[in-house]
């Protein structure tokens, strides 16, 4: 219990630094959300219009994988 006491103490006698620290966390954690659901909206919309043969123009080089290669293993890990 002391240690724990001790924790608690020095986290409330720096309070801006605490707070600060928090909201970098934050920030970073919902930067990284976001991001991650802007590549994958992005990849869906892509694929979609790829697929209905509505895209103007379509350029694939030979030799590279699939537009949506890291999209599916990140789904692949973080069904794990």
């Amino acid at each position: 219990m002391r240690f724990a006491t001790l924790i608690l103490k020095n986290i409330f006698r720096r309070r801006v630094r605490s707070f600060i620290t928090i909201l970098g966390i934050s920030i970073g954690i919902a930067t990284i959300i976001s991001l991650g659901a802007i590549v994958g909206g992005a990849v869906f919309t892509v694929e979609r219009m790829l697929r209905s043969g509505k895209a103007d123009f379509s350029i694939i080089e030979r030799g590279i994988s699939d537009l949506t290669f890291l999209v599916k293993l990140m789904r692949i890990l973080w069904t794990r």
